[in-house]
């Protein structure tokens, strides 16, 4: 009994400190407290080529956020808007892997509001000047920061904490060190949904299905097709508990 009692006293006692940790949730914990939240999955990204058969009289509009998908059904989404002009067929268009998703919540005024994204697929994107997760309170677009601390009574910021599960919670200012959204505002959660790692495509021509419609100018849709023009690399999964150790010895 008293070996056993030991044996857990220490397998505590090793939780408690990230070179000596197993479990994720202790990893997780203990950077968090280091101010690191480790990696999400991230989505592969590459180009998708829009073609209409022939020419039109009209301009084409191709969406930011137009669905695509994959002969194996993985989904794919363009990551900026484009045309196919008027006199021409195609177009090619940035895209990342992924599907879009949204949560609309209504703030209760609170200060230190924290609202719980129950999603374990919520993409990390590595471009800062184009980022998948979004937060805007009334049409306002919010920015996220990292800490509150240099964040002023006035300043619209929020902050993202990855979770142990794998969820993220959205987190507020109190008025002093970030603005609190005001009672009844509709915050609206944006992101996408990644499969990480298994959404890299290796082939050319393997992303075959346009999901979303397509209009012209004049608001008639048309008929246009895809494909994907090079390989869709870059897709990784979350961070696990070595990928970790090794960024806080790094």
């Amino acid at each position: 009994v008293v070996g056993m009692g030991l044996y857990y006293t220490e397998r505590r006692a090793e939780e408690s400190y990230i070179d000596t940790a197993l479990n994720r949730s202790s990893i997780v914990n203990l950077v968090s407290l280091l101010n690191y939240q480790p990696k999400r999955k991230t989505s592969a990204t590459g180009n998708l080529l829009f073609t209409r058969i022939a020419p039109l009289t009209k301009i084409v509009y191709i969406p930011k956020y137009t669905a695509c998908a994959s002969v194996d059904g993985v989904k794919y989404l363009t990551n900026e808007s484009a045309a196919i002009e008027k006199g021409q067929n195609l177009v090619t268009v940035i895209g990342i892997q992924g599907e879009l998703a949204q949560t609309e919540i209504t703030s209760d005024g609170s200060l230190n509001q924290e609202y719980l994204i129950n999603d374990t697929t919520i993409e990390n994107s590595a471009d800062a000047n184009n980022p998948t997760f979004k937060v805007t309170i009334d049409g306002v677009e919010w920015t996220k920061v990292t800490t509150f601390l240099n964040s002023d009574n006035i300043d619209k910021h929020y902050k993202l904490i990855n979770e142990m599960e794998g969820t993220v919670i959205v987190k507020f200012g109190d008025n002093i060190n970030g603005l609190a959204p005001s009672a009844s505002s509709r915050i609206v959660i944006q992101y996408i949904k990644s499969d990480g790692l298994s959404g890299n495509v290796t082939f050319t021509d393997k992303i075959k299905t346009v999901s979303s419609t397509i209009y012209d100018e004049d608001g008639t849709i048309v008929t246009v097709t895809v494909s994907n023009t090079n390989a869709f690399l870059g897709g990784d999964d979350e961070e696990d508990i070595e990928e970790i150790r090794l960024k806080d010895q790094g």
